[in-house]
């Protein structure tokens, strides 16, 4: 596995100055940049490591039985955090959330799966639980079945669709490397 890791990483440097080499003649650094980010992320998620799936704790599987204040962060391609509001679901072992196909997180979490999830309970916001993992999961299947069941626990009633019946939902599944509450 090392050899491999260490083959395709030499691989990945090759590629790259190559591209620096091109970028002489007239690519822009961004592309560059993209090219570098792209074999990189390649290399990290065939040769790294999985790490074993954390148990959500009672309470908070207890909390995202209900309403529970959710806040999803994703990377950016330039590594900077980009966070988004949403709704919040488990399906006992993993946090599950639903989203639209075309939205930045998605884009984001495509190229790199690792998210941060703060949840909070509504009805005692300082009691939290921030976690941290991966989506090992994203499937459109069941995806609009799943936002009216969500939908009755944030609104009471069926999803209404927002952004127009047009969009593609789908479903992400995060598993927990770390959780993190200060109420332990």
């Amino acid at each position: 596995m090392a050899y491999e890791a260490g083959e395709a990483l030499a691989e990945a440097i090759a590629l790259a100055q190559a591209w620096s080499a091109r970028d002489a003649r007239g690519y822009t650094r961004s592309v560059v940049a993209k090219g570098l980010e792209v074999l990189i992320g390649w290399v990290l998620r065939r040769h790294t490591r999985k790490l074993p799936d954390m148990t959500l704790p009672s309470e908070l599987t207890e909390v995202l039985g209900g309403p529970a204040i959710c806040f999803l962060t994703t990377l950016m391609p330039d590594g900077s955090p980009q966070i988004t509001q949403t709704w919040v679901d488990t399906d006992g072992d993993h946090v599950v959330i639903n989203t639209v196909t075309t939205h930045q997180k998605m884009k984001n979490i495509h190229r790199d799966p690792r998210v941060a999830v703060a949840i909070a309970d509504p009805a005692e916001p300082s009691r939290y639980w921030a976690i941290r993992g991966r989506v090992i999961s994203s499937t459109t299947e069941g995806a609009e079945t799943h936002i009216d069941k969500v939908a009755h626990k944030y609104l009471g009633g069926p999803y209404p669709w927002f952004g127009g019946r047009d969009q593609e939902r789908v479903m992400l599944t995060i598993s927990t490397d770390k959780v993190h509450s200060p109420h332990g």
